[in-house]
């Protein structure tokens, strides 16, 4: 299945090519999931470093560890569809993206005890293994994806 031109946002400059296989290759979708990131990405932050009412905190505690590994799944699914997935996803930008996650992870719950809340290491933990997996589940995919628009 190929790529209808309308879909693809051309370069400005360079060779120009619609071919998922090209550098230049830039789905038409991407920008608004880098604005979705970013808006995302803030939310988060706020999240994690306002003050949480005591009433939250006791109906929450048992998901707690399952609402980090979610929320750091869709943080690495919205950095990797931002990227240009499934076409331009090569393992040196996996691995980037992974270093990018779990290290903001670990910024995430340092920066929490400066407001007055609890960074612990399991919460890290959990926000890494969400991320991780978010990953490995696009990794896996994108072969199917390349694979089906080949033709093969």
């Amino acid at each position: 299945m190929s790529q209808r031109s309308s879909d693809v946002e051309r370069p400005h400059s360079g060779a120009e090519s619609s071919s998922p296989e090209s550098p230049s290759f830039t789905p038409r979708w991407t920008w608004p999931l880098r604005l979705l990131l970013a808006a995302y990405w803030i939310a988060l932050f706020l999240a994690t470093h306002l003050r949480v009412p005591r009433i939250i905190q006791d109906e929450v505690s048992a998901f707690d560890k399952g609402i980090h590994g979610a929320a750091y799944f869709v943080l690495a699914e919205l950095l990797v569809l931002s990227n240009g997935w499934p076409y331009r996803l090569p393992a040196r930008r996996l691995m980037l993206l992974t270093v990018v996650v779990v290290g903001y992870a670990a910024l995430d719950e340092w920066l929490q005890t400066f407001v007055g809340r609890f960074g612990d290491v399991r919460d890290w933990v959990s926000d890494s293994i969400g991320g991780i997996c978010a990953l490995l589940i696009a990794w896996a995919l994108q072969g199917a994806f390349i694979r089906r628009d080949k033709g093969e």
